[in-house]
């Protein structure tokens, strides 16, 4: 066989080895899911009374699945995250609304201890019913429970739960009838006062320290001096607030045409009031503002330069200038002898004192032969007197003498 021949059948081979898996018909793969046909309950009962509901279960998959049905409370830690807790009955001082609610499962259902399950088929709907009585003495207000439907898988040889794949879950408000109390506040609400570049940071938490739920929005602004809105942005969308709970909001806002200078930083959230006898909810603001300062930072670094320069001109000024004083001083003490009282161990530096000049002395008269000290002394006060005459004529009654 010619090697043209091998070739095409090796090609041949090759595109049959790649085609033939294509053809062959792919295995769906398996889909595990559950679903609910109704996630939300409200009730608005007093003390004592009862309510009840029901709601389809399903298995929305193809493969068959157990779901764990049971009820749990609601709860909000300081920093406003919401958690579950599920009830533990039989334990002393569990309480909460999770213990008011009885689920009524189908006669062919299954339990694990305490908690109910279903086996159910592909696209199966089982109904599920809960009834629930509200105790006397309960306080007024907004009330939430879970019923959650949560899939699970038994371990290898039974009798141990394994894993959870999944769960959903109907939210159920229970609103005790009594005195409602609408409490909401922004505490704190911070922007950085100083702001320098595009970008203002904020951070703001929203309480509701009342009894009800609301639903809460909010927005800031900025404003100038004569309070005209530059900029607006939503901060925070509607958002259910439970009753004694809280939210956090934190982010950057990017200022864009803002300008330069002092400007306010206005944040506002806006809840619906509780209808009134017409049915009309009024909304209502929270208004909170901030001082802030903006500033490019193109004009910060101009400025950091300018300021630097100027500091660093000045230092060099300054070292030239005593500098030259030390130099001026160096040339001054050259040739100067020190004062006598200073010692060889004195590192000081003296300044030499001026020598005054001496007064001009009259020569001294030569001594007589024969004069006398006295006279002597006498001659030398004249010869040094400026007012004692200098030209001296001798008077003598010889006539001839003056010739």
């Amino acid at each position: 066989m010619s090697r043209p021949i091998v070739r095409r059948l090796s090609a041949l081979a090759l595109v049959l080895a790649l085609a033939v898996p294509m053809a062959l018909p792919v295995p769906a793969s398996a889909v595990r899911t559950v679903g609910i046909s109704a996630p939300t309950f409200d009730f608005n009962v007093a003390a004592g009374q009862t309510g009840k509901g029901e709601l389809y279960v399903i298995n929305d998959g193809t493969e068959p699945i157990k779901v764990m049905v049971y009820s749990a409370n609601q709860k909000t830690d300081a920093k406003g995250k919401v958690t579950y807790e599920v009830p533990k009955f039989g334990e002393p001082g569990f309480s909460g609304p999770a213990t008011w609610f009885r689920i009524q499962m189908p006669q062919d259902s299954k339990a694990i201890g305490n908690t109910p399950y279903l086996e159910m088929k592909p696209k199966q709907r089982v109904l599920v019913k809960f009834n629930f009585e509200v105790p006397n003495g309960v306080a007024a207000g907004d009330h939430q429970v879970l019923i959650f439907f949560e899939m699970f898988d038994f371990a290898q040889g039974g009798g141990m739960l394994s894993t959870v794949s999944g769960r959903v879950g109907s939210r159920v408000r229970v609103r005790v009838q009594g005195t409602l109390v609408e409490k909401l506040t922004i505490q704190p609400f911070n922007v950085r006062g100083l702001v320098i570049g595009d970008l203002m940071p904020y951070d703001f938490v929203v309480r509701n320290d009342g009894n009800v739920d609301k639903t809460v929005s909010a927005k800031l602004e900025i404003l100038d001096a004569g309070e005209n809105v530059l900029q607006k942005s939503t901060v925070m969308t509607e958002t259910t607030l439970y009753s004694r709970s809280m939210s956090e909001q934190s982010a950057s806002l990017a200022l864009m045409g803002v300008g330069i200078g002092k400007f306010t930083a206005r944040l506002t959230a806006t809840y619906p009031k509780e209808p009134d006898a017409q049915g009309e909810a009024v909304p209502v603001d929270i208004v909170k503002d901030r001082t802030i300062w903006v500033f490019p930072l193109w004009l910060v670094i101009g400025v950091v330069v300018l300021v630097g320069g100027l500091v660093l001109w000045l230092t060099w000024r300054g070292a030239v200038a005593a500098a030259g004083r030390a130099a001026r001083t160096k040339r001054g003490g050259r040739g100067r002898r020190p004062r006598s009282d200073a010692g060889p161990a004195d590192s000081t530096v003296s300044v030499a004192e001026p020598i005054e000049a001496p007064e001009p002395q009259a020569p001294a008269r030569p001594t007589r032969e024969g004069e006398t000290d006295a006279a002597a002394d006498a001659a030398d006060t004249a010869a040094h007197d400026p007012s004692f005459p200098r030209n001296v004529e001798l008077w003598s009654d010889d006539e001839d003498s003056w010739a």
